[in-house]
């Protein structure tokens, strides 16, 4: 019970004090809209995903970042359609 209660003291104050998830990366924001990004994706490329036919990915096309190879961008196909999500 001692051991809990001190995890507890000294672990919430560092929960308290922990930056927020960074929601952007390499210029394509979660929750935007598929749209803002037309620019770096392969459109040819768009398909539904196997496992969450709710969701639709696109590949990034090589060398929009540099550094990068290769990725892909997952965005919903349902209720909030076109907003990206992955």
């Amino acid at each position: 019970m001692k051991y809990l209660i001190l995890f507890l003291i000294l672990a919430i104050p560092g929960f308290a004090g922990a930056a927020k998830m960074p929601l952007s990366l390499a210029g394509i924001t979660l929750g935007e809209d598929i749209s803002t990004i037309g620019d770096f994706c392969d459109s040819e490329s768009d398909l539904p995903l196997a496992d969450e036919r709710h969701l639709n990915e696109m590949l990034l096309r090589p060398g929009f970042v540099p550094g990068i190879m290769n990725g892909s961008v997952a965005y919903a196909s349902c209720s909030q359609k076109g907003r990206i999500v992955r």
